[in-house]
């Protein structure tokens, strides 16, 4: 089944979440900062991988991430293709990995978070997806997503 419904909602499969992977199939990771350097964010010190998501609109809308086809992440954004590219969660660089200052504007702790959870289902060989809804109006429906479907990314440590 190409489309599922999630809160009234058709959220349509765009495409798997293929990890990088070297020669034997395992996905490349990489690790920019040891745990304890200064000015990280709570995510900074881990390890994350490089995938794609190419052609995704240019739109706002909801996202949703499964793992073997269950929920396991909602978001929302004013770009999808922005959010999945190497400038959202595609690709940590280390200045996503600092805190986030008012002086460089830098550090994006749910990309690291996001990412480095990519990376764990895809050295278990699971199954990652994700499926988009198109909306104007993302917000609420967001808010009513993880309330129903209560995706365990969601929930903060």
């Amino acid at each position: 089944m190409k489309t599922k419904i999630w809160g009234g909602k058709p959220f349509r499969l765009f495409s798997a979440i293929e990890p990088v992977t070297d020669a034997e199939g395992r996905p490349e990771e990489t690790q920019h900062f040891e745990p304890g350097t200064p000015n990280l964010n709570r995510y900074g010190h881990l390890s994350f991988c490089h995938f794609a998501a190419p052609d995704l609109p240019r739109t706002s809308g909801v996202y949703v991430i499964t793992v073997d086809d269950e929920p396991v992440y909602v978001g929302k954004t004013r770009d999808l293709r922005e959010v999945w590219s190497s400038r959202g969660y595609a690709q940590i660089f280390p200045s996503n990995c600092r805190r986030k200052t008012k002086a460089t504007g830098k550090g994006q702790s749910t990309s690291c978070r996001i990412n480095h959870r990519i990376l764990c289902v895809a050295r278990d060989g699971l199954t990652i997806g994700l499926r988009i809804h198109e909306t104007e109006a993302p917000e609420s429906l967001k808010a009513s997503l993880i309330e129903q479907l209560d995706p365990p990314w969601n929930r903060q440590p």
